[in-house]
Parts: structure tokens; sequence; C-alpha cells
């Protein structure tokens, strides 16, 4: 018990400080899946003090790159995408072990896949409940 309220607290405290300029529902979102990926990969406290730091240098290149996409083509911009994961792949590992690391990677694709989901169900209700009876 007192891990997860140790783990609640660090994405608290990251949550404030890292994502607040980017408005409530990024900040929401970013909640959700820091909360998805800590249950998916069963971090423990040190863990997790350790990881979310690394994470978050991961997601600020990542979200350079894709800054960067308009100026390369798509197979340079999938290329420089691939060199960052793997390149943090190397330090996760470091931090936690291979397996996690990869678990990480795993965790992170089944969470945009159920964002997409849920996306795609909540435009089709919207669409329902536009129709003309």
């Amino acid at each position: 018990m007192k891990r997860y309220l140790y783990i609640v607290f660090v994405i608290c405290c990251m949550q404030s400080s890292l994502f607040a300029q980017d408005g409530n529902k990024l900040t929401k979102l970013e909640s959700y899946k820091i909360a998805f990926i800590t249950r998916k990969l069963n971090f423990t406290s040190e863990e997790a003090q350790k990881f979310w730091p690394v994470y978050n240098k991961y997601v600020a290149e990542i979200t350079a790159t894709r800054k960067q996409k308009g100026d390369m083509d798509e197979i340079s911009f999938e290329e420089k995408q691939v060199a960052v994961r793997k390149k943090y792949r190397t330090e996760f590992a470091k931090l936690l072990n291979e397996e996690k690391a990869n678990q990480y990677f795993q965790a992170e694709k089944e969470f945009n896949n159920t964002l997409r989901k849920e996306l795609q169900e909540r435009i089709a209700e919207e669409k329902e409940k536009r129709k003309p009876d």
C-alpha cells in the first residue's frame, strides 16, 4: 500500500510540473498514460523514481522529432523515431531490466491502441446522436 501511495505522489508531482502548460485535457491524458504504464509494468517505488525522469526526456525527444516531420520524408521520419526508441530502450533497460524496457514499449502501444479505440467509439456515438430521426 505504501508503495502505491508513493507512486501516486510521484505521478502527481510530475503531472503538475511537466504538463501544466499543455492544458487540462492533455494533462489528464498524460496522467492516464502514466497510471496505465505504472500499472502494466508494476513498478516498485525505486523503479518509478528512476524511470519517470528518463521517460520525460524520451517524450521530449520524440516530440521534437514529430515537430521536425514537415522537414523530412516519411521513411526518414520513421527511421528517426525508431532511433530515438532504440536509444531509450537501452536507457530503460539500464534502469529497470531488458524485459521491463520491452514491456514499456508494449504498454505504450497498448495504451495508444486503447486510446484510438475509445476515440473512434466516441466519434461513432456523436455521429449517431446527430443523425436525424
